[in-house]
Formats: C-alpha cells, sequence, structure tokens
C-alpha cells in the first residue's frame, strides 16, 4: 500500500517539476511586449487579421495559450521556441 502511495507522490512531484521547469524557460518569451510592428515592418501588405489568424496557429501548434500570440517575433526561431516549450530526449512529445 505505501509503495503505491509513493510512487503516486513521485509522479506528482515530477509532473509539478515538469511544469515548473516549462515555465521557467517560457518565461522569456512570453514576458515580451506585443511584437506586432515588427510583423507589419517585415510584412507591410499583410493585413492585421492575417497575422493574428498566422500567430494564433503558431501559438497552437506549441500548445501556448492564444493571449500570448503577439509575443512572438517574425526573427524568431521555431526551434529554439520548441526546445523552450518541450525538453528534447526528456519528454514524449513529438
Amino acid at each position: 500500500m505505501w509503495q503505491g502511495i509513493l510512487i503516486v507522490s513521485i509522479a506528482i512531484v515530477l509532473t509539478i517539476a515538469h511544469a515548473v521547469a516549462e515555465r521557467v524557460r517560457l518565461r522569456r518569451l512570453l514576458n515580451r511586449p506585443c511584437a506586432g510592428i515588427h510583423w507589419h515592418r517585415q510584412f507591410p501588405a499583410v493585413s492585421h487579421d492575417e497575422i493574428r489568424s498566422f500567430l494564433r496557429l503558431f501559438c497552437d501548434a506549441f500548445a501556448i495559450e492564444p493571449l500570448h500570440s503577439t509575443k512572438f517575433a517574425p526573427d524568431d526561431h521555431p526551434l529554439a521556441i520548441y526546445e523552450a516549450r518541450y525538453i528534447p530526449h526528456l519528454t514524449l512529445d513529438d
């Protein structure tokens, strides 16, 4: 009985530690101000709605809340965001 409780307790602690570490890795990206002006300078012919739609799709792909979508800049590297979101070789994510 106590072994089951120990295993569940360890699983809970590891899950919490993983969530905290992920939040710390993403903090530098998600604490940035809106990068909308950078998108409009990079792509002046594209409408606001098209940029927002792309950024929502981008956030969906990385399982990031849509309210953070405008914080990503056109010069951000998707692999760097992926590595901030997931720990390669430690998680079972794609």
